[in-house]
């Protein structure tokens, strides 16, 4: 009588023993995280089906992460700057200024990339600090004095003590501090169509729309507004002195981060992402997938033990991409050995350029941490961000300038005017 029972445990633990792969989405245009949970379906038994593997579905990810998703996205796109920072700031304190400074300018580009996903902006300052002093170091005040009002201008209210820095250094940024205080004030309203979104200035909080923000330095000045459930806009606004701009900001996007210009750059942005999603996520591997600068649907596996990418399958994505990818899953899901890792023939370099802003299920999961999957409903394409603002110039990253025109949607997060887009 207890033959029965213990078949079925000893079937259970197999079950159990098999490695496990998650799913969070692909990286395609145009499919939202409600839409793209109901397609995976087919994705998901197709990678069971052999036998091989067993699926780790999206709620079950949000479970394992939870509480983490803030470090996961914060170590996928500010790690490789701070790494930059580290290595100036080793470069300077060996003495080495004129080397150093290349590296830092690097840091201080990577940093400004991800203005529009943090909350934070003390590496950013430290960086540019460092840069200002390897620049005196070098006799070069007049780039050192830019490096300095830019830090000014993200905290007015930053001074140097004596303690910790060399007299020389104090009343230089002093100097700087005062030339810059000195050109005046002004404010920018911030307005949503929902009021309560979060709004930083230069990776400061400073309350919640609709508001104004007064006291601000003559100059460009970062801005992001983030509401509740993770959408999020960013731009950089002209501040204009004794002048009151006005920002109005359609939170309609939950991008993790703006897509490199380079296919070399984007494939960076996916190893990054998907390295970090797999230091926080108990699984053996995590589904990488989506439609790469080919045109064509590609699809790998990142192993999370070995910390190692398999080798790419592509496909014609077709009508369904989900449909494609599921033609493929079968194949992929031989690559793991029964313990979870990958086959040594098919370890592969080579990682995926994707879209990091294109998988609106995986930007759900990061960026509005709340359990509902079981209730969301609904499709609908997903769009790009829109910022408008009178205050002047919005630079949103990027390599050329973009002019954008808004156009009603009928959602209650959009708005409509025309705002010019450039390089800050």
């Amino acid at each position: 009588m207890s033959m029965l029972p213990l078949l079925l445990l000893a079937g259970s633990l197999h079950a159990a023993a098999l490695p496990e792969v998650a799913l969070v989405g692909i990286h395609v245009q145009g499919v939202d995280a409600a839409d793209a949970l109901h397609a995976l379906d087919a994705l998901e038994r197709s990678l069971e089906a052999g036998g091989r593997v067993a699926v780790i579905s999206p709620d079950e990810v949000a479970r394992r992460i939870d509480g983490r998703e803030e470090i996961i996205v914060s170590d996928a796109f500010l790690g490789p700057a701070r790494a930059l920072l580290d290595e100036g700031r080793v470069l300077y304190e060996r003495a080495s200024p004129d080397q150093a400074i290349p590296v830092l300018e690097e840091a201080v580009k990577a940093f400004n990339a991800t203005m529009a996903y943090t909350t934070e902006n003390r590496s950013l300052t430290e960086a540019l600090l460092l840069l200002g002093f390897a620049h005196i170091v070098m006799g070069d005040e007049d780039t050192a004095r830019r490096a300095f009002g830019r830090v000014v201008l993200m905290d007015p209210t930053r001074e140097l003590d004596e303690i910790n820095y060399a007299p020389r250094i104090v009343n230089f940024f002093a100097e700087v501090r005062a030339q810059v205080l000195a050109g005046g004030f002004g404010s920018i309203e911030v307005l949503t169509p929902l009021p309560g979104a979060e709004v930083y200035v230069d990776g400061r909080r400073v309350g919640a729309t609709p508001m104004v923000v007064e006291k601000l330095p003559v100059g460009r000045h970062f801005l992001a507004v983030i509401d509740s459930d993770g959408y999020r806009n960013f731009g950089v606004v002209e501040i204009q002195q004794d002048h009151r701009g006005s920002a109005r900001v359609a939170l309609e996007a939950r991008d993790l981060a703006r897509p490199d210009d380079s296919a070399r750059g984007r494939a960076r942005q996916t190893e990054q992402l998907y390295r970090s999603l797999g230091e926080y996520l108990d699984t053996d591997a995590i589904l990488v997938a989506g439609i790469d600068e080919t045109g064509e649907l590609g699809m790998q596996l990142y192993a999370r033990h070995v910390g190692a990418f398999s080798k790419v399958l592509h496909t014609d994505p077709g009508a369904d991409p989900f449909e494609a990818a599921a033609d493929l899953a079968p194949a992929l899901a031989g690559y793991l050995t029964p313990t979870g890792d990958l086959r040594a023939d098919r370890i592969s370099p080579t990682v995926l350029s994707l879209d990091v802003s294109q998988n609106d299920l995986l930007a759900e999961l990061l960026l509005n941490p709340q359990p509902k999957w079981e209730v969301v409903e609904g499709g609908g394409g997903k769009s790009r961000w829109y910022l408008w603002a009178g205050a002047g110039v919005l630079a949103a990253g990027g390599a050329t300038a973009t002019t954008l025109a808004l156009t009603s949607s009928g959602d209650k997060r959009s708005n409509q005017g025309t705002i010019v887009v450039e390089i800050p």
